[in-house]
């Protein structure tokens, strides 16, 4: 009797379960993606979602187009996690009237998407890769731009046209170049090159605009347009002066200078300075790093037992080793003359200052 009524019990407990709870037991899919309205292209990767309860551990996935069935399905035994990832093949018939159905093992629980949607076979050009050399790149430097041109899509493109920008700082004239391309069949890929000067530092944009004319209808008309971004650093510019005497006297003791300046707008790196006297030989000097607009002095007192006239010969950078704004102003020539006691009656005359910049000082 105890027995029977601890059953009684628990039928009630159950039924009362039963009667909160309807859909404890009841076995359900539902498809969530694809559900209507989309649009796929041939040979693109999708992702099919549904949620499921009840359902067993193995559903099955395909597609239908009007009322039919297509076959062979996508896949006969998928996890049933809620998610699976398909690419669609690219000899996919197009059409406008697909669904996505799933269903468990047995097909006794199966849902659809609540709409149709799309699949369409169409090109798809896109820049996948850009590069510009060298790296890093400093002002006046010749820079290379390489481009990869692909056709992701699922079909052959026809005849088309592209545009190549490239705009810089301030004082950078915009550069631009147009490309006419034969069809691109389905998967190739070719590259385009360019070359040129970027004479200033600062930020440059080059933007790679393909199909200009609209000549191709593409899967997306959108992700025709490829920006890269890149950093032209700047450059110290040495320059050196040399100042002396215009006339020294015999066996008298005279000082030299060079002066090694940097007019650049970047630190420059040590180097060296060679600093040749007629009759005296020529002397090397380690230079310090400049900042800009920063100075460094030589002095060289030599005393002259010849008399006439004395070359002067100083270059800065010597052995080449910096990358600078200009290359041609390293170098500067000039003279003293020493004379004998008896040609003039007095000891010296003013400086002269001569610069590898172009200026000079009498």
């Amino acid at each position: 009797m105890i027995g029977s009524k601890r059953f009684t019990k628990i039928c009630l407990v159950f039924m009362f379960m039963l009667i909160l709870t309807p859909g404890l037991f009841a076995q359900e899919i539902r498809v969530t993606s694809p559900n209507g309205s989309e649009e796929f292209n041939c040979g693109q990767r999708i992702s099919i979602r549904w949620t499921s309860s009840g359902a067993g551990n193995i559903v099955k996935i395909g597609f239908t187009r009007g009322s039919e069935i297509v076959t062979p399905l996508i896949t006969t035994r998928a996890p049933n996690k809620g998610v699976f990832n398909y690419t669609i093949p690219s000899n996919f018939p197009p059409g406008t009237n697909y669904k996505i159905g799933v269903a468990n093992a047995d097909e006794t629980v199966h849902d659809r998407s609540d709409n149709f949607f799309r699949i369409v076979c169409k090109p798809e050009v896109k820049a996948t890769v850009a590069t510009i050399t060298p790296v890093p790149r400093a002002m006046g430097d010749t820079v290379t731009y390489e481009v990869e041109i692909k056709n992701t899509g699922a079909a052959s493109t026809s005849p088309w046209k592209a545009e190549l920008h490239v705009i810089g700082p301030a004082g950078f004239t915009p550069l631009m170049w147009t490309y006419n391309f034969n069809p691109i069949p389905r998967g190739h890929s070719f590259k385009i090159s360019k070359t040129y000067v970027c004479p200033r530092k600062g930020t440059y944009t080059n933007t790679l605009k393909l199909d200009t004319g609209n000549d191709i209808t593409e899967f997306d008309e959108t992700n025709n347009t490829h920006t890269k971004n890149y950093v032209v650093d700047p450059l110290p510019d040495l320059m050196v002066c040399v100042e002396a005497y215009k006339r020294v006297l015999l066996t008298h003791k005279q000082a030299v200078f060079a002066t090694v300046k940097n007019i650049g707008p970047e630190t420059s790196k040590p180097c060296v300075l060679r600093f040749y006297i007629g009759s005296k030989g020529a002397e090397t000097y380690d230079i310090p790093a400049l900042d800009t607009n920063q100075q460094h002095q030589i002095k060289r007192d030599e005393r002259y037992y010849t008399a006439g006239r004395k070359k002067i010969e100083c270059i800065i950078d010597y052995g080449n080793n910096l990358k600078e704004v200009n290359e041609k102003n390293n170098q500067i020539e000039s003279s003293i003359y020493v004379r004998l006691p008896h040609e003039d009656t007095y000891v010296v005359k003013p400086y002269n200052q001569k610069c590898s910049d172009g200026t000079e000082i009498k």
